[in-house]
Order: structure tokens, then C-alpha cells, then sequence
């Protein structure tokens, strides 16, 4: 049977669904073991703590037994040195004792053989215990090396990809740029706008009632207008670039590039190297929204103070660096999650579609992203 890319990519991903709940199947067992280990492990302890108290006292009662018993022979044997009130105390001091030192005792066989069977309790889920962490420890070792064996077959399935699999490829990340601009418009504007409606409602109550309160409102509700605005205009700006086809790619960087350092406070450096060339414009789109994507992240989550774009034009190929003094990241992560990271696969896959180079280095110094991309094919 022959196999098309897309198949071969459906059975590796049922394949790595089926690990990842195997995987967090054996997980589960491990945690219920490990809870009830401890439960019972916490019960034991406490019953034997019960069980020493209770010896403890059924001690004392047995000793206060042969005392009020003893007491009750006496007063039984002399009757007649005693009244018939103390007799009657004396036996009754004695029956009450013995039916608590009865009690306590049935206490003690309880709370004995209870303890007992956690202790035995206790041995069976030690062993199941060190069964699980066992089975788990080798599955894990198992899964990983699978996984990797498995994520390295889906990279040459993609390099195997057909013209029609890569236009599939790019209408998918067109509705994921959909569902996120959505997203945006949804989190922002929409957000903002509602938040409004209730501003707006509150002035209409404070008109009849405090009117000295309305200004303040009508001042935040100038704000929260102001930001909507905002919002809407980088929504905007996101779909299109301005002036990328009119002014040219460096030109439309330059301006971005101010506009960002004007926005965040961030010094933001532009370096434009070689003579500029005119490019095809799915490359000038791509350096674009790459460099668009590498200032948000830098934006949202480096902490930065400075960054620095350096965009080199060469022979066959164009280079684009993008370096920042932030906080960094663990790239590791984008091997195992990098579904999670929606920015830095839309990097990659614009890249990949260029036929280009992506690299990406991190750590607690910056960041560093470096993307070069062949000029076989661009606009003369």
C-alpha cells in the first residue's frame, strides 16, 4: 500500500496521541498509588498513636479494677465495721470500673487489629508503589525515545510534502492568523467597548444623582476610547504592513521600528546592510511580519531594554538578525511544545516556505534570532 504524506503524518500524530495518553494514564496510576500510600501511611500513624494512649489507659483502669475490687472484698468481708451505703458504693465503683476497663479493652482489640491491617495495607501499596515508580521510570524512557524517533520522522514527512500539501499547509496558517486575529479583537476592542457600555451606564445614573462624580467617569471613558482606537489601529497595522509596497522594505521597517521604540520605551536599532535590492513580495511580506513577530515577543515577554534589527542584503540571500538584552528562554521547550508557541511558528514556517534558514539561541543575557532566506527565485 502507498502512502501519501498526509497519511504518513495522520498515523505518526495517532501514534504520538496514543503515547501522550498512555503516558498520562501511567501517570494518574502513579499519583493514585502515591496518594494512597500516604493515607494509609497518615491513618497508621495515627492509630498507633490511639493504640499506645488506649494501653496507656486500660493500664490505669485495670489497676483502679483490682483496687475497687479489693475494696469491695474488704467492705464485703467486715460488713458490719461498714455501713450499708458504703457496701453499696464499693460495688458500684466496682462494676463501673470494670465495664469501662471492658470497653477499653474492646477498644484496644479494635484499634489493634485495625492497625494490623494498615500495617499490612501499608507493605501492599509499598510494593505497588515501587511497581508504578518503576514501570513508570522505563515507560518514560520509553515514550521519550519514541517521541524523538517518532518528531524526527515527522520532520522528513514535511520535507517530502508535495506543492498541494504546502498549499494546505499555508491556508491552515491563514486560519490560525484568522482565529487569532479574532482573538485580539475579542480580548481588546470588544472588551474595551463593553467595559464602556457600563461606563456609560453608570454616568447616566450619577447624572440624577451626583453630578460632581460624572467627570471623572466621562475622563476614564475618554481613556478607555483612546485605547480602543489604539487597539483597533495595530489590528490594522497587523493585517497590512503600511507603505511596505509603496515606500519599499527598509523604509516600512524604519518606520515600525520608530513607531515600537516610540511605544514601549524600548531602544529599538534598525541596520540596513548592502545595497537594497527590490525583493519578491512574498520575501518582503516575510521579513516583514518575521521582524513584526520578533519585536512582540520582545515586547510581551523579554524584558528588554535594547534591541538591535540588522537586515543585510547579499548576493544570493538575505539575512535578517534580530538580537535583545532581555531575560531569554529555554529554546528546549519548542522541541516538545512547539504547537504552544504561535509566534515562533509562523517564523518558522514562513522560513520554510522561502526555502530559508531559521536559528534561534537563547539565555539569561537575550536573545538571538536569525533568519536567511535565497534569492534564487526574486523579483527583478
Amino acid at each position: 500500500m502507498n502512502y501519501t504524506a498526509e497519511d504518513l503524518e495522520n498515523i505518526v500524530n495517532k501514534v504520538l496521541d496514543s503515547i501522550d495518553t498512555s503516558r498520562a494514564d501511567i501517570i494518574s496510576i502513579l499519583e493514585n498509588s502515591q496518594n494512597e500510600f500516604a493515607e494509609i501511611k497518615k491513618e497508621l500513624e495515627t492509630i498507633r498513636a490511639k493504640v499506645v494512649t488506649v494501653i496507656d489507659e486500660s493500664d490505669a483502669l485495670e489497676k483502679q479494677d483490682h483496687a475497687a475490687r479489693y475494696w469491695l472484698m474488704v467492705v464485703s468481708r467486715d460488713f458490719d465495721k461498714y455501713t450499708e451505703a458504703d457496701i453499696k458504693k464499693a460495688y458500684d465503683d466496682a462494676r463501673d470500673t470494670n465495664v469501662k476497663l471492658i470497653m477499653k479493652k474492646q477498644q484496644e482489640k479494635t484499634l489493634i487489629m485495625r492497625r494490623n491491617e494498615l500495617e499490612r495495607r501499608l507493605i501492599k501499596e509499598r510494593r505497588l508503589l515501587g511497581k508504578a515508580q518503576s514501570l513508570y521510570k522505563n515507560m518514560d524512557i520509553a515514550f521519550k525515545y519514541i517521541n524523538n524517533s517518532i518528531n524526527g520522522i515527522n520532520t522528513q514527512i514535511v520535507d517530502f510534502k508535495n506543492r498541494e500539501e504546502l498549499i494546505f499547509h499555508i491556508l491552515r496558517i491563514q486560519e490560525e492568523e484568522k482565529q487569532k486575529i479574532a482573538a485580539d479583537l475579542h480580548d481588546g476592542p470588544a472588551q474595551s467597548i463593553a467595559n464602556l457600555f457600563y461606563s456609560v451606564e453608570i454616568c447616566q445614573r450619577l447624572m440624577t444623582k451626583d453630578q460632581e462624580q460624572v467627570m471623572p467617569e466621562l475622563e476614564d471613558i475618554k481613556k478607555s476610547v483612546k485605547q480602543c482606537l489604539k487597539d483597533l489601529r495595530e489590528i490594522i497595522y497587523g493585517l497590512k504592513p503600511h507603505g511596505l509596497s509603496e515606500l519599499g522594505l527598509s523604509a516600512s521597517l524604519k518606520t515600525y521600528v520608530t513607531d515600537f521604540e516610540m511605544e514601549t520605551g524600548i531602544n529599538t536599532e534598525l541596520k540596513v546592510l548592502g545595497t537594497e535590492i527590490k525583493l519578491g513580495s512574498e520575501i518582503e511580506i516575510a521579513i516583514f511580519r518575521i521582524s513584526q513577530e520578533c519585536l512582540n515577543n520582545v515586547r510581551k515577554h523579554s524584558k528588554a531594554k535594547n534591541v538591535c534589527i540588522k537586515f543585510e542584503y547579499k548576493d544570493n540571500e538575505v539575512i535578517l538578525n534580530v538580537t535583545d538584552d532581555g531575560v531569554g528562554f529555554d529554546t528546549g521547550i519548542l522541541k516538545d511544545s512547539i504547537k504552544d508557541h504561535f509566534g515562533l511558528i509562523g517564523i518558522k514556517e514562513r522560513t520554510a516556505l522561502l526555502k530559508g534558514k531559521f536559528n534561534i539561541e537563547s539565555s539569561a543575557n537575550g536573545t538571538v534570532v536569525c533568519v536567511s532566506i535565497p534569492l534564487g527565485n526574486r523579483e527583478l
